[in-house]
């Protein structure tokens, strides 16, 4: 299973972007013992402008602050995944789309 970020990051402008690490928010093992590798796995991203918060059953993963004039702050909803050494399926199911105000 791969290492999964648990950290608070701010990205700021600069000569370069620079990435802050601003906290934790806990161990990839924690995380990845609440995985369920053959069952569902509740997924929920909130997103507010610059600001990203990830979970997954429950625990958040990440929390970042994008501060660039370049972060999406609005746009397409895109579902990633990275293949793992062996096939995979993937499948989405009871998707909820609630905008925040």
């Amino acid at each position: 299973m791969p290492v999964l970020v648990l950290d608070q990051l701010v990205l700021r402008e600069g000569g370069k972007h620079t990435i802050e690490v601003t906290g934790s928010l806990g161990k990839s093992d924690e995380i990845q013992a609440g995985i369920h590798p053959a069952d569902w796995n509740e997924y929920r991203v909130v997103a507010q402008g610059g600001h990203l918060q990830h979970f997954i059953n429950g625990k958040q993963t990440i929390d970042v602050t994008d501060e660039t004039a370049v972060g999406a702050k609005k746009g397409i909803l895109a579902l990633q995944l990275h293949k793992g050494p062996t096939g995979m399926t993937v499948q989405f199911k009871d998707m909820i789309l609630k905008e925040l105000k």
